[in-house]
């Protein structure tokens, strides 16, 4: 399979209408967003995208995920060749809200085709032989699964469409 690509310059566009609508006043954004540092990871496969915003503690805790050779969210989606218990399978869902969720000694979801959904302060806990006991919490994501409508091409759409129903839905917790 060739290398698949992320077109940075499209993402950053979807994560500057996020963090334009600080600027207004109207908009009420999860509390962890006014507070610095936040650190974007994004995280393309060939079956799903993840945007996620996160704390300093839990992007080093990603980055070291990454450097030990693992996804950086791991236990959040099982991989597709694996027989294991996830705690929620997603399929064929648009506009999901995952908020304040801990998950523990399971993989977060079980990832079928064409949903997008968010999370918001989502806690995995999981203790495993390769990595013995991690805990991470993902203050914010937009995670979008491909499959016979969500593609490579079009995802982008799919993930501004998102941040814009994550706004309208925290606008309406005001």
């Amino acid at each position: 399979m060739s290398q698949i690509e992320l077109n940075q310059n499209r993402v950053n566009e979807i994560i500057n209408i996020l963090f334009s609508s600080i600027l207004d006043k109207e908009k009420k954004l999860p509390n962890f967003i006014y507070k610095s540092p936040i650190v974007t990871v994004g995280f393309l496969t060939d079956s799903y995208f993840i945007l996620s915003f996160l704390d300093k503690e839990n992007a080093e805790k990603s980055k070291l995920f990454r450097e030990k050779g693992f996804n950086p969210f791991p236990f959040l989606i099982k991989p597709k060749n694996i027989s294991a218990k996830s705690i929620v399978s997603v399929d064929h869902a648009i506009d999901g809200h995952f908020q304040n969720t801990k998950f523990i000694n399971a993989y977060s979801f079980d990832l079928g085709k064409d949903s997008t959904f968010i999370l918001q302060n989502h806690t995995v806990r999981v203790e495993s032989k390769e990595l013995g006991r991690i805990e991470y919490i993902i203050n914010l994501a937009y995670v979008i699964s491909f499959g016979d409508n969500i593609n490579f091409v079009n995802f982008y759409d799919y993930l501004e469409n998102l941040v814009f129903y994550s706004m309208n839905l925290w606008g309406s917790q005001a």
